[in-house]
């Protein structure tokens, strides 16, 4: 998988690029297969693995390996009835420093009924400088389940490298049968006291939001009993039926290993199976 390395990325006046992939999914045969693939511009998915049978397993890649000012990019889902798909990426996604345009990804997926998606992305590093919009919006019938996160890593500390300037726009929007029943918005500016404030995220790089559909009280307190005393800062809330988890810390393989414990719970109750981790987390 090709990537752009910062110091290589090319100003927006001379590389904007736009791209778009659709993919629909239908239940044949006791699987979920891949039944419609449409792309334009440089977003992919390799072949569908079905490391547990019924469940299709798919890999989305997006070859230059991340998103500058003027990239515009827009990802469609769409699962048909009764249909079971968990989406991953191979690598990190990342918005690079930007020189005033702002780098877009649109991500929409639909689910029908009786259908379930699984929405697992790797974390996402904003750079230092970023500008950057990041729009999420999940839209299920009646029947339809859902679970799914975004880990977001503010700068690269590691590399001393924090995020000071620049500014994210993140939106999460989850609505039933076409009613929003969850709508979350930051807007995140380098170097501004929410970052550092304790009422914001005190001084934390990484924070994650992972939501989960047909929940109810005794596994969000099961949850909450399992992770009260956890010396990173997780919190989960149940709201009608939506489970809601929180990461704020500094490690993202740490909130990606916590969500996964909770995606054990989560799964058991949507499907009643097991949790299966994509092989690519493994590489």
């Amino acid at each position: 998988m090709l990537a752009l390395k910062p110091a290589e990325t090319a100003t927006s006046a001379t590389r904007e690029w736009k791209a778009r992939l659709d993919l629909g999914f239908m239940k044949k045969n006791q699987r979920s297969v891949l039944a419609h693939r449409k792309h334009t511009g440089p977003l992919v998915v390799q072949r569908p693995f079905y490391p547990e049978g019924e469940v299709c397993h798919v890999y989305l890649i997006h070859p230059p390996g991340g998103v500058v000012g003027g990239d515009k990019l827009a990802i469609n889902v769409d699962l048909q009835e009764q249909s079971r798909v968990l989406m991953t990426t191979p690598s990190a996604g990342k918005f690079y420093r930007s020189d005033k345009l702002k780098g877009v990804q649109v991500q929409k997926l639909k689910v029908a009924e009786q259908a379930c998606l699984e929405w697992f992305p790797q974390e996402t590093i904003f750079f230092n400088g970023c500008n950057s919009e990041l729009i999420t919006d999940i839209d299920l019938t009646s029947g339809a389940d859902f679970c799914g996160w975004e880990i977001n890593c503010l700068g690269r500390p590691a590399s001393s490298e924090l995020f000071e300037q620049g500014r994210i726009v993140q939106t999460i929007k989850l609505q039933r049968n076409q009613q929003p029943v969850f709508i979350e918005r930051n807007v995140i500016d380098g170097g501004s006291e929410l970052l550092t404030s304790a009422c914001g995220f005190n001084r934390k790089t990484v924070f994650g939001t992972m939501l989960a559909t047909s929940m109810d009280k005794s596994i969000c307190d099961d949850l909450q009993q399992q992770w009260h005393n956890h010396n990173q800062a997780v919190s989960i809330t149940l709201i009608n039926d939506i489970l809601i988890c929180r990461y704020l810390g500094d490690s993202a393989e740490q909130a990606k290993k916590i969500f996964t414990e909770v995606w054990t719970s989560v799964r058991k109750k949507q499907s009643n199976l097991s949790p299966c981790a994509p092989r690519i987390w493994s590489t």
